[in-house]
């Protein structure tokens, strides 16, 4: 610890005695303003060595151009390209600095190292009539608005390593949000803040807005190693004429909305490993980008495809997934889980709803086919007495018993290439649906024999008329 205190102020004395080089261009306006500071491209590399290996820098760099902040009071302008006219407001061009210091004694060494930078965006920073705008990077632009904090895509990777006792010792964290070619645009809005680029926040209240962010935070001691990477993947939130929206990724829109949470798909991947020992647990929250709450109060949006325009207090996530693994000695275990459906959630003009895991992943108009489970019985699949087919032959008659009434006798059926059997009746007096088949020698609509029935009414008609006889003879 001493070491490491003793390479600050390494660094910061040569700061100081302005070790290295540092210049500014020129390029800068500020007509009619009141408290104006302006700086156009600096570049300083303060750097010192010591006994022993001992070494500390702090380069900083940002590039040069004009700034102008004419009619403006309080504005601060870094780099260039910088215009805050009739404004007070912050301003700073791309800026990168990598600050570094190392300390060694022997075979232990440590190094402490944390690179940053804020990269350009697409052209300068514009605050024109706006009132305490802070814009950092480029393609910022506040105009006439209150209060905006804007800044470029982000990066820094600060870490530490060394080694001890001949075992290598490391660890650092890498985060950044994703670039993107877009600017961000916050005219006419009061307390919005923009990180990344492609963000529009015109005429809203206290948007919040973030383009994909990224972070992998790993350590290693001798062989074994721990990592945790995460990201929010996307570009290009749109929540204009909104209030208190928060909107993280890309591919948001929450026009007109008021208090809409929404993040584009969310995935980190924990893992670790010691010798032949190792743990993982890849987690992943929705799929892309893409969320709509336009017109809409209190919604909250993760993954991408949901929408929930002119709904109240939504809550909505595409398909969430999750698979821990585990291995030791070349055994390996995985344990899988998710939410099922790959498709879209829509809550148009709801309210109170809640919707995990997306819709139906068959595209619409498509159908599936269920096998019919084995020992139904199908009264579609029925063949008619006689008929022909050409994967079963003749049908066979129906059996018979008193009267003529049939006895209908199930038998399998198997359709080719099903792999399921069905129980089916051998006949049907219908050859279709409603059709009824009226065959000679039968009772119509019942199929019944008609001789034996016929022989019957005969006999009860003759004995009907033998009792009537006796009974009229006898009064």
């Amino acid at each position: 610890m001493k070491r490491l205190m003793l390479a600050v102020s390494v660094v910061l004395s040569a700061c100081a005695l302005g070790a290295g080089t540092a210049y500014a261009d020129g390029g800068n306006a500020a007509t009619n303003s009141t408290g104006a500071v302006q700086v156009s491209g600096i570049s300083a590399d303060p750097s010192v060595g010591g006994a022993g290996g001992t070494t500390a820098a702090a380069p900083v760099a940002t590039p040069g151009g004009a700034n102008t902040a004419d009619g403006s009071t309080g504005a601060v302008q870094v780099g260039g390209d910088n215009a805050s006219t009739d404004s007070t407001s912050v301003q700073a061009s791309p800026t990168t600095q990598s600050p570094s210091a190392t300390v060694a004694n022997g075979s232990d060494s440590a190094t402490v190292a944390a690179p940053t930078s804020v990269n350009a965006g697409s052209g300068g920073n514009d605050a024109t009539g706006s009132t305490g705008a802070v814009q950092a990077g480029g393609g910022n632009s506040a105009n006439d608005s209150t209060g905006a904090v804007q800044a470029s895509s982000v990066q820094t990777s600060p870490s530490v390593s060394g080694s001890a006792a001949g075992t290598p010792v490391s660890a650092g964290t890498s985060a950044g949000t994703a670039g993107s070619n877009g600017s961000n645009s916050a005219n006419d809005s009061t307390g919005a803040v923009q990180v990344g680029g492609g963000n529009n926040a015109d005429g809203s209240t206290g948007a919040v807005q973030s383009s994909g962010v990224s972070a992998t935070t790993s350590a290693q001691a001798g062989n074994t190693t721990a990592g945790i990477p995460a990201s929010i993947g996307g570009s290009g939130n749109d929540a204009a004429n909104d209030t208190g929206s928060v909107q993280v990724g890309g591919g948001n829109s929450a026009d007109t909305s008021t208090l809409a949470a929404q993040s584009s798909a969310i995935t980190a991947g924990p893992r670790s490993s010691s010798g032949t020992t190792s743990a993982s647990a890849p987690v992943s929250v929705g799929q892309g980008s893409g969320n709509t709450a336009s017109g809409d109060t209190g919604t909250a949006q993760v993954g991408g495809g949901n929408s929930a325009t002119g709904s109240t207090v939504a809550v909505q996530s595409s398909n969430v997934t999750a698979t821990p693994s585990g291995g030791a000695s070349g055994t390996t275990t995985t344990v899988p889980v998710s939410t099922g459906g790959s498709g879209s959630n829509t809550a148009t003009g709801s309210t109170g709803v809640v919707q995990i895991g997306g819709g139906p992943s068959n595209p619409a108009g498509t159908s599936t086919t269920t096998p019919t489970a084995a020992g139904a019985r199908s009264l579609a699949s029925a063949t008619p007495s006689g008929t022909r087919s050409a994967s079963r032959g003749n049908v066979p008659a129906p059996r018979r018993g008193l009267l003529g009434l049939t006895s209908p006798v199930l038998r399998r059926s198997q359709p080719a290439g099903a792999g399921v059997t069905r129980l089916v009746p051998k006949t049907s007096p219908s050859s279709g649906l409603g059709r009824i088949v009226h065959s000679a020698g039968t009772l119509p609509f019942t199929g019944l024999a008609l001789l034996p029935w016929l022989l019957l009414a005969v006999l009860l008609t003759g004995g009907g008329a033998a009792v009537r006889r006796s009974a009229w003879l006898s009064a």
